[in-house]
């Protein structure tokens, strides 16, 4: 599955937790903490698949330290994850 199909798929279950309807979600709901700690951790893990070691460590970073997410960049997460 591409990253853009899992990306989509996560927007979709941020709109069923939040209740909010297509037409409410806003580029704004893209800097909720539920949906960038979310793309971030999808980033490192790209960045890790394609033997980015060093970029995959600094976004794990980040994430860790903007939101307090520590997940490992090797660990693939299935789509949804809010």
């Amino acid at each position: 599955m591409k990253s853009r199909e899992i990306l989509k798929l996560d927007w979709q279950r941020l709109q069923e937790v939040t209740g909010q309807p297509a037409s409410e979600m806003t580029w704004k709901s893209c800097f909720s903490p539920r949906f960038s700690s979310v793309y971030l951790i999808r980033k490192a893990h790209s960045f890790y698949s394609r033997k980015m070691y060093r970029l995959s460590k600094l976004t794990s970073l980040v994430n860790f330290l903007v939101f307090g997410a520590e997940v490992p960049a090797r660990l693939e997460i299935g789509p949804g994850l809010v």
